[in-house]
């Protein structure tokens, strides 16, 4: 699915266009009959001027849906259009006016239309995931979108704000399982990053995770984000039960299958973390640093350095600021003996962070694993 093209006629409205795009790519996401690559990927193509044929081969899918958004007060017209990427071709297209309190109905709608041109036998668990968990309440809904356009960009200052964004949409709606889950994902993140180094502070990211889970036990996004928040909590088992689930849940969520491949990894399961990671990269053929990361943390459990330096390097050369890569990077060339790379390599992840120390609290649970980098980690100076 590419990014819809927003046609109000405020340029503001463009996070509510990304915003529509990405809630649909979702439901379609959790369809087993479908084969979705992930919202990463998809959205690398806003703006850009492409052949449908290109995109169809660069992304190894065999349709496109694309379409537009127009706001305008209490009114939203979304156009979606379905075309043969292997000959430009368009099978279907529709228009949809609506009010605007209706927009979780008419995203359903075109889940809908899309399925039955694609003739997508839909199983009866396929037809439990496709429906939506929304909310009554529209101004969180707009919070919600806000704060997924502002996480993307993964610099601290937007990221922040998106933090508060998802925080006011939960206070808005309490029962809003999606802006939970976001909350915990954004709060986990900024721990993670060192932004925010308080205990409470993943306390709470865990606690808004449950609640998403314990609110709407069928959203896969809630399950993918417990997995990540019990991997931080040192909880291996419990992390790859929640991520089993949201696999199971919806097949093609790339970041549950990363999620997932982290908690193998953690708990020196190798073999099953390299398999997640790469369905994960096959759903996201355009990965970020962080999955470079998690591809670099497969191969270091099953001792193949110089894959997990490549994959690491990689990471690196898409975003600098991401802190993991050079870590890994670091304590992978003190393991080596490559001391002046691992010195370059340190010199850079003290900067990013600040000058704190970036050992990455509390990921290894598996006990000699954890013992390894601890010591590695030692002697890279890097704790």
């Amino acid at each position: 699915m590419l990014p819809f093209a927003n046609l109000s006629s405020d340029p503001e409205q463009e996070y509510f266009a990304d915003g529509i795009t990405e809630c649909l790519l979702m439901e379609l996401s959790r369809l087993s009959g479908l084969f979705v690559i992930s919202r990463h990927s998809s959205f690398l193509y806003k703006g850009r001027s492409k052949r449908a044929e290109e995109i169809g081969a660069e992304l190894g899918v065999r349709f496109l849906v694309e379409g537009s958004v127009q706001r305008s007060g209490s009114q939203v017209r979304i156009t979606a259009q379905l075309i043969d990427a292997s000959t430009g071709a368009h099978l279907w297209a529709e228009r949809y006016d609506r009010e605007l309190k209706d927009i979780f109905a008419l995203q359903d709608d075109v889940t809908q239309h899309i399925v039955a041109v694609l003739q997508v036998r839909l199983g009866s668990d396929d037809q439990k995931r496709a429906s939506h968990q929304g909310t009554a309440s529209l101004e969180a809904h707009d919070h919600v979108l806000h704060g997924l356009e502002r996480f993307w960009t993964y610099e601290r200052e937007p990221v922040e704000e998106s933090s508060a964004l998802f925080a006011k949409a939960v206070e808005l709606d309490p029962g809003y399982a999606f802006a939970h889950a976001w909350l915990a994902r954004v709060l986990t993140f900024c721990w993670a990053m060192l932004w925010d180094s308080r205990e409470e502070t993943l306390t709470r990211a865990f606690d808004h995770a449950r609640m998403a889970v314990d609110l709407a036990p069928q959203l896969p996004y809630a399950h993918a984000v417990l997995c990540w928040l019990q991997i931080w909590r040192k909880q291996s088992e419990a992390a790859i039960a929640a991520g089993w689930r949201a696999v199971t849940l919806d097949p093609n969520n790339a970041d549950a299958h990363f999620f997932l491949s982290i908690a193998f990894s953690t708990a020196a399961r190798g073999e099953e973390a390299l398999h997640h990671i790469s369905k994960a990269l096959r759903l996201n053929p355009h990965p970020s640093a962080l999955y470079q990361w998690g591809l670099g943390m497969c191969y270091f459990v099953l001792e193949e350095y110089d894959q997990a330096i490549a994959a690491c390097r990689r990471g690196v050369e898409l975003k600098d600021a991401f802190i993991s890569n050079h870590f890994w990077l670091c304590v992978t060339y003190t393991l080596l003996g490559r001391d002046e790379e691992a010195r370059i390599e340190r010199e850079k992840a003290l900067t990013l962070s600040g000058g704190h120390k970036p050992v990455v609290r509390g990921i290894w649970v598996e006990e000699d694993l954890r013992l390894r980098m601890r010591g590695l980690a030692l002697l890279a100076g890097l704790a």
